[in-house]
């Protein structure tokens, strides 16, 4: 199944999946250019979908750094298992991001160094959003960003509890917006 079809299905079909449509590959470029590649990195991202900015991390990703994909979706995990499988810095769970602290655990990671979260906050309720940025912040260094794209700007709100700087950014010709915080 092409990448938009399986997108527009699981749309219809999963009340978790915000979009009909993959990320687009502008909201990709500018993910990506927030995040140094220069040091080992480890990057969880929540919800990474079909895979479109998995790709963009994937390409600029060092080779001792690890890729964390923590998405709910059965069909979107397949896909994710099977685009990703030859690459062992890429590890994927069908989980939810609620489980980032056992994940972590099961990887033998103590802390990361970004979070990339294509998670609609929007879709979820109070007590879910509160546990992942809880322990988002827990998880991340001291110098950790966590990096979300969003359709609507409530995320901010919530992100003010946790975090103590962050940084919106408008995407041209998009109607997403890429929030970065940090400690």
């Amino acid at each position: 199944m092409k990448e938009q079809a399986l997108f527009l299905f699981e749309f219809l079909r999963d009340p978790q999946v915000a979009s009909v449509m993959p990320t687009t590959n502008l909201t990709v470029e500018n993910i990506c250019e927030n995040i140094d590649y220069s040091n080992r990195s480890i990057i969880v991202e929540f919800g990474p979908g079909t895979g479109r900015v998995t790709r963009g991390l994937q390409k600029k990703l060092g080779e001792q750094s690890e890729l964390i994909l923590i998405e709910t979706n059965k069909r979107f995990y397949d896909t994710l298992r099977k685009k990703f499988r030859k690459d062992k810095r890429i590890s994927v769970y069908n989980k939810s991001a609620v489980m980032l602290k056992d994940i972590l655990s099961w990887e033998e990671i103590d802390r990361v160094d970004y979070i990339v979260s294509g998670i609609p906050f929007s879709l979820l309720d109070e007590n879910k959003i509160e546990i992942i940025l809880n322990a988002s912040k827990i998880a991340l260094e001291p110098h950790g960003k966590f990096i979300a794209y969003q359709f609507k700007d409530s995320i901010r709100e919530h992100l003010k509890k946790y975090f103590a700087r962050i940084e919106t950014e408008d995407l041209k010709r998009s109607i997403l917006k890429t929030y970065i915080a940090q400690n």
